[in-house]
C-alpha cells in the first residue's frame, strides 16, 4: 500500500514538473526568422567559395582555397576537409580539430575572400524573370587599393533581371528565404521608401537559393510609375515594335520613357493613310495575355497626358489605316495603271515627233 501511495506520488510530481516546462518550450517555439545579417558568420558555405586561411603560427598551412566541386577543402597533411553547409565558424573549429595533430594548440581564422555566384530566382514585373546567377559584390577594403567581397543585394538583382517594368509595385516586393531547418520564411521590402527617402537598410543582402517576386502595381498605389523609370531600378533601353501606317515600321530601342508619340516619333511619323485617332498599343502581361489600348496620338501631341500613355518593353504600336486612307489607297490602285498608259502614250507622241 505504501509503494503504491509513493508511486502516485511521483507520478504526480512528473506530471506536474511538465506542466511547468511546457510554457518554457512554448516560449522558445518561436516562427523562424528571416536572417538579414551581413556577417559572414551565417552564411553557409559551398562549392566556388574562396577562403582565405590563416593558421597562426604556422605559415605553412596558410594561404587561400577554393571550395572544391566535391565541397572540401585541401590543406597540407590534413588532406580533404568537408566544408559544403558550414558556415565559416563551424570550419574555423573543424580545422583546429584535424591540425592537432600537427600543430600544437592550433588557432585558425577563416575568411570567405570571395563568394561563389548565388542561385536566385526573380519573378514578376522584371523585364527577363528566371532563375540567374548573381555574382558578389566587390567593395573597398579598409586599406587602399583593397576589395573586398560581399554578398550581391536586391537591387544588384533586379538589375540583372533587365530591371523593374513601369507597372511594378517596389512598395511590396516579397523576398523568400529557406532557413537552414528547411523552413521557408518570407519578408516584404519597400524599395519605394528607399527612393524617397534613401534609405539603404531596405536593400537586403541576399543568398544562395532567395526567390524575389515584383507584384503588379494596384489601383490607388502611390507608386509613381513617371518617377520609377529615372531610377536605378528601371531598364535604361525598352524595345518597342511599330507597324502599320508610319514610314519606317520595325522594332525601335527607345529609352526606357518613351511614350506612344516618341515610338511614331522614331518611326518616322504617320503616313498620309494613318488613323491617328485609333492607334492600337498591345502589351504582353507576365501571366500571358494581351492587353489592347486604343490611343489617339492627335490628342497625346495636343497635350492630353492621358492619351500619351508610357510604353513597356516589348509592346506593340500598330497604327491602323483610315477611311480616307483605304479611298486614297484604291483611288491610287486604280488610277496606276491609267497613269502608266498615259506615260507611254507621252513618251511614244514624244518618239514619233523626233
Amino acid at each position: 500500500m505504501l509503494q503504491m501511495v509513493k508511486a502516485s506520488f511521483q507520478l504526480v510530481s512528473v506530471l506536474a514538473a511538465l506542466v511547468l516546462v511546457a510554457p518554457v518550450f512554448a516560449q522558445h517555439a518561436a516562427p523562424p526568422v528571416f536572417d538579414l545579417g551581413a556577417s559572414q558568420d551565417g552564411y553557409l558555405l559551398g562549392p566556388g567559395d574562396r577562403l582565405n586561411i590563416k593558421v597562426f603560427g604556422s605559415e605553412e598551412f596558410s594561404g587561400v582555397q577554393l571550395v572544391l566541386p566535391d565541397g572540401t577543402v585541401n590543406m597540407p597533411l590534413v588532406g580533404a576537409v568537408p566544408a559544403i553547409n558550414q558556415t565559416v565558424p563551424e570550419l574555423s573549429a573543424l580545422l583546429e580539430r584535424r591540425l592537432a595533430t600537427y600543430v600544437k594548440k592550433p588557432r585558425v581564422a577563416v575568411r570567405v575572400e570571395a563568394f561563389r555566384p548565388l542561385r536566385i530566382a526573380v519573378s514578376g514585373e522584371v523585364l527577363q524573370p528566371g532563375p540567374r546567377q548573381i555574382q558578389s559584390l566587390l567593395t573597398t577594403g579598409s586599406t587602399p587599393n583593397q576589395t573586398a567581397s560581399t554578398l550581391p543585394t536586391l537591387t544588384s538583382a533586379l538589375a540583372a533581371a533587365g530591371g523593374v517594368s513601369n507597372q511594378a509595385d517596389v512598395s511590396q516586393i516579397r523576398v523568400s528565404r529557406r532557413t537552414s531547418e528547411g523552413q521557408v520564411v518570407e519578408k516584404r521590402v519597400d524599395l519605394w521608401q528607399t527612393l524617397e527617402q534613401g534609405r539603404t537598410e531596405e536593400d537586403i543582402l541576399l543568398k544562395d537559393g532567395d526567390a524575389i517576386f515584383v507584384p503588379k502595381v494596384s489601383p490607388g498605389s502611390t507608386i509613381d510609375s513617371r518617377l520609377l523609370v529615372r531610377t536605378t531600378l528601371a531598364p535604361g533601353k525598352i524595345r518597342v515594335r511599330i507597324f502599320g501606317e508610319v514610314n519606317k515600321a520595325g522594332t525601335q530601342e527607345l529609352d526606357a520613357r518613351a511614350t506612344v508619340v516618341d515610338a511614331v516619333a522614331s518611326a518616322g511619323g504617320l503616313t498620309n493613310f494613318a488613323a491617328p485617332d485609333a492607334v492600337e498599343v498591345a502589351s504582353l502581361e507576365p501571366d500571358g495575355r494581351v492587353t489592347n489600348r486604343t490611343i489617339n496620338v492627335n490628342a497625346a501631341i495636343g497635350g492630353d497626358a492621358a492619351q500619351n500613355v508610357q510604353l513597356r518593353d516589348q509592346d506593340a504600336v500598330i497604327v491602323r489605316r483610315s477611311a480616307g486612307g483605304e479611298m486614297l489607297n484604291a483611288l491610287n490602285v486604280f488610277a496606276a495603271p491609267i497613269s502608266t498608259v498615259a506615260n507611254l502614250f507621252f513618251i511614244f507622241r514624244n518618239f514619233y515627233r523626233y
